[in-house]
């Protein structure tokens, strides 16, 4: 069986704040990863991340999941939580 494509969609993009620590020219991002199964759009997480100015990811050099979905079921970070 083929593995379903996974597309990266951007929902929110702005310059990072100069508190984050990242070099300027930096984004702090909202991206989406979905997929299409059965004809449907389904979200399979949500993340956060800093992408700088050479397209690589900052911070810990990962993005900060926010939602993930699978088995059926969406998990959700707690807001505060560590």
């Amino acid at each position: 069986m083929q593995s379903p494509d996974v597309m990266e969609l951007v929902q929110e993009s702005a310059t990072a704040p100069d508190s984050s620590g990242q070099p300027p020219g930096t984004l702090s991002q909202i991206v989406q990863y979905s997929t299409v199964i059965d004809g449907q759009l389904v979200k399979l997480a949500l993340v956060h991340r800093y992408l700088l100015p050479d397209g690589a990811i900052g911070a810990s050099g990962l993005p900060d999941p926010k939602m993930a979905f699978h088995d059926g079921i969406i998990y959700l970070l707690e807001r505060g939580a560590h």
